[in-house]
């Protein structure tokens, strides 16, 4: 495909939450990186997604990973009040 996207990242990029964590159930790479190094942890964070982001890292997202596309670790990204409780800004 295209981006090499799998069908996690491609349902967390269009906002197809409930698609995702079922995908999420049955064995998806929560960690597969896309072309440029977005994750669907990424996109959900994009997204707005908390659902999605609160199943990711429960299935171990891993938000200390470098998107090129980003310029950046995941964890360092803009996101709301909400999300970061699942994210936090620094490392420990």
């Amino acid at each position: 495909n295209l981006n090499n996207h799998t069908a996690l990242t491609l349902c967390a990029q269009i906002g197809q939450t409930d698609l995702a964590i079922e995908l999420l159930n049955k064995g998806a790479h929560p960690n597969h990186q896309c072309l440029g190094g977005g994750t669907a942890l990424c996109f959900a964070i994009q997204n707005n997604d908390r659902r999605l982001v609160s199943a990711l890292r429960e299935y171990k997202a891993d938000y200390t990973l470098f998107v090129e596309s980003l310029g950046r670790p995941i964890y360092t990204m803009p996101m709301s009040e909400e999300l970061r409780q699942f994210i936090p800004y620094r490392l420990p």
